[in-house]
């Protein structure tokens, strides 16, 4: 069966509050490739009620593009791909609807299985409302009001290492039942309980028909081990299937599915994951960059390792939550061109109104390009806030979402970028312009060939490759001198200067030799140690990009000067 499964063609659906893509997949020539792609409006949402319309506008335009039939002549989705080239041998479904599923936390000891499981759910969409502790102060009162006044959706116990003692988990599940007998039963949660096996007999007869439950291996088998995948997993299947309750039209595309379909949260780490274990020489952490129209979200990888968080706003969705919270004088001080308090709040708020506006001058172009670069580099803070463990050294970067494929040019994309984290090291970054990612990650768990022949096709661009050179000389002084050498032998030589970036002009795809001769004391990334004897490197959609400025980034503090240097910026990365 694996076998049939790699050598066929799939069926991608990636389904969001707004934005319903479809990708198909085949092989040519003995790899896959993404034949074609198309977009439609999400039909969640009233008059519709039901995402199939939206999933038919979208594949009606696959069938136009190849020629092939996906549907019967009763409208339903034919699978497998019959012998006269119609259907499709394999779906998948990978959705956002962040927030739009609610979960309750409940464990023993703050220190112990709650801290595994919040973990655990920082790294999810869902709407996190609330835990529940041994040591909660609140009467039951207050307890039953949660369950009754906000109906959360799920609800994941964890508690009691493995061979542990019984009784206050038991007593936390009879609470539990309590409260959840006096919700309405259509509006139960489902619950998910991830601690001690020892007691799933128990368990199983008290919570008999009272609701939906599901049983995982233990998240904290012993004080010092953790083990969250299966109730990772469990939590994303179970995701699934409440949205199918939730939203019209989703079960019934499910059905088709060769596996649950799969939330953007797991998806995306699935794929970071891979590629950081998948990275030649030493690029192991990879970071994902989705600005979407709804959320904004970070996934990072390391070694086999990964994390994910969000925020459920964007420049197009639930902006007015962000403004208030919003510095505009940092968005002043970011923006390249110069622009004023009133201008910034004025663009911004006619933004909150008409989510769908576009930036119809410079200047608001400048701001959001701005706002853009803070609540990415905000939120990446707050990810090494979370994860003070996870490597601060990235050698990836991919980046996905509108904003970078149809409001910014390539230059202006990348030094948003590389100016909202400020790599330290040397650092490759890509644009994802389907936003196919999360699709990958999805099909991964069914075939895992395609996922590789894609990343090594064009279907993600490499942007850059950007090499920092630091340096305490003094703005404007030469610090290096970088020698280009092409495949015809041809030079060219880029004198470096303290407080600059540079675009070296590599055509994308070519392969060059850098050399790097120093005129001071410089430090750069240790993986070109051997930069005076040249190194090989591959131009991207900005040719190669050598980053001077300093680390962290000192603009200067006069308004006009600062201006200045960040127009001389960007011009230096224009297309």
């Amino acid at each position: 069966m694996k076998e049939n499964l790699e050598t066929s063609t799939v069926l991608a659906i990636k389904i969001d509050r707004m934005v319903t893509k479809i990708f198909f997949f085949d092989i040519v020539d003995e790899k896959y490739h993404l034949i074609a792609s198309s977009e439609a409006r999400t039909t969640s949402e009233p008059p519709f009620n039901d995402v199939r319309e939206g999933v038919s506008h979208a594949i009606d335009r696959i069938q136009q593009i190849t020629g092939r039939h996906f549907y019967d002549d009763e409208g339903s989705l034919i699978t497998p791909m019959q012998s006269d080239g119609s259907g499709v041998d394999h779906l998948v479904i990978t959705f956002g609807f962040f927030s739009k599923i609610s979960i309750v936390s409940v464990g023993l000891l703050e220190s112990i299985s709650l801290e595994s499981l919040n973990k655990l759910l920082a790294t999810t969409q869902l709407a996190h409302l609330d835990q529940i502790g041994m040591n909660d102060s609140r009467k039951l009162e207050e307890i039953i009001a949660l369950f009754t006044n906000k109906l959360p959706d799920m609800v994941v116990i964890a508690g009691g290492v493995n061979e542990g003692a019984a009784r206050s988990i038991m007593r936390q599940v009879d609470m539990l039942l309590f409260c959840i007998k006096l919700v309405p039963r259509d509006k139960r949660p489902y619950l998910i309980f991830s601690g001690n096996s020892d007691f799933e007999p128990q368990i199983r007869e008290s919570v008999g028909d009272i609701t939906n439950f599901q049983l995982t291996q233990n998240l904290r088998p012993s004080i010092n081990h953790e083990n969250l995948m299966p109730a990772y997993n469990m939590i994303s299947q179970v995701q699934a299937e409440i949205l199918g309750h939730k939203i019209g039209g989703f079960s019934q595309l499910s059905m088709h599915c060769v596996l649950s379909p799969l939330p953007f949260s797991h998806t995306t780490q699935i794929m970071t994951r891979f590629l950081s274990l998948l990275s030649k020489n030493k690029e192991k952490n990879v970071l994902y960059i989705d600005f979407g129209k709804e959320v904004i979200s970070l996934s990072a990888g390391n070694e086999g390792n990964s994390t994910f968080l969000a925020e459920d706003y964007s420049l197009n969705y639930k902006l007015n939550t962000l403004l208030p919270n919003l510095n505009i004088g940092e968005v002043i001080k970011k923006s390249h061109l110069p622009v004023t308090e009133e201008e910034v709040k004025n663009f911004l708020w006619d933004l909150s109104i008409h989510p769908n506006t576009i930036p119809t001058t410079e200047n608001h172009l400048a701001i959001e390009k701005a706002v853009t670069e803070i609540l990415i580099q905000n939120l990446y803070r707050k990810m090494l806030t979370k994860w003070p463990d996870f490597p601060l050294t990235i050698q990836q970067v991919i980046v996905s979402g509108e904003i970078f494929q149809n409001h910014f040019g390539y230059g202006e994309s990348l030094q948003t970028i590389l100016d909202s984290f400020m790599p330290d090291g040397i650092v490759t970054l890509y644009l994802d312009q389907h936003g196919i990612l999360p699709v990958l990650g999805a099909i991964a768990a069914i075939n895992r060939y395609l996922p590789i022949h894609i990343m090594d096709s064009s279907v993600i661009a490499l942007l850059a490759k950007v090499i920092p050179i630091k340096s305490n000389a003094k703005p404007g002084s030469e610090i290096a001198v970088v020698i280009t050498e092409f495949e015809d032998g041809n030079r060219i030589e880029t004198k470096i200067e303290q407080g600059m970036i540079y675009r070296l002009h590599v055509p994308a795809g070519q392969m060059v030799n850098l050399y790097i001769e120093p005129k001071t004391k410089i430090d750069i990334d240790p993986a070109t140690k051997n930069f005076n004897k040249g190194f090989p490197l591959q131009g991207g959609l900005c040719g190669v990009v050598i980053d001077a400025r300093g680390r962290p980034l000192m603009l200067p503090k006069d308004f006009q000067k600062r201006k200045e240097i960040q127009k001389i910026w960007g011009l230096q990365l224009s297309d």
